[in-house]
């Protein structure tokens, strides 16, 4: 199985060279998930097929973020705030030191999955017909999704790697600092394609000194 790059496929789809493989359509539609929908699709994942299991993160080499409890904050003025959530886990963590910004993945938005033990270097040439493709597809779909989980982590980081890159006045001194950037700009930072940055940004929250924002809030619109 290929290893997975989304702005590869994402180039090649949209100047029509290729189609969306059923595949990559889950990998986009994990990528565009919220933590809370990711969990659930999981959850299923993992009743339906014996091949993934969930890991023990302490046996796990995590980045080991701290959380903390913030109020969202909106960063649209036009945006009432009455009905606000306010103890959201955040998808990113910036953690400032000495002046300088590091962006963590919180370890506790995305679901921690592996292949489960009693199955593996299971081999399927012993089995005959339908049941050696039942299996064979259970674990390929296993190891599929797992990937996708990597990717996601990958992808939010760099993503949010460039917010913070161009919007170092928000994250020094505050709102009032905050220049509204487009997905164009982001994705020309990341060598991604906008609708990936657009997947990635969708339904996420950042954590920072200033509170717990949604992501999308950087952009001046959503494509």
């Amino acid at each position: 199985m290929k290893a997975l790059d989304f702005n590869f496929d994402l180039n090649l789809i949209n100047s029509r060279k290729i189609l969306p493989t059923p595949q990559l359509k889950q990998a986009l539609e994990i990528l565009k998930m919220t933590s809370q929908e990711l969990f659930e699709y999981v959850e299923e994942e993992l009743e339906k097929n014996p091949f993934l299991e969930v890991l023990d993160r302490m046996n796990t080499d995590t980045e080991g973020e701290e959380l903390k409890n913030f109020e969202k904050i909106e960063l649209d003025e036009n945006v009432d705030n009455g009905n606000r959530l306010k103890y959201i886990i955040p998808d990113i963590i910036v953690q400032e030191s000495m002046g300088k910004f590091k962006v963590l993945v919180n370890d506790d938005s995305i679901p921690l999955i592996g292949i489960n033990e009693k199955y593996k270097g299971i081999n399927t040439f012993n089995l005959g017909g339908e049941a050696k493709k039942l299996m064979q597809g259970k674990l390929d779909r296993a190891v599929w999704l797992i990937e996708c989980m990597h990717q996601r982590r990958k992808t939010l980081k760099k993503v949010a790697r460039a917010i913070v890159s161009r919007q170092m006045g928000f994250f020094k001194n505050g709102k009032s600092y905050i220049e509204p950037i487009t997905m164009k700009e982001i994705a020309q930072d990341t060598g991604m394609h906008e609708s990936t940055v657009c997947r990635t940004v969708s339904g996420k929250h950042l954590q920072c000194s200033w509170g717990i924002i949604e992501m999308r809030g950087f952009f001046k619109y959503m494509e």
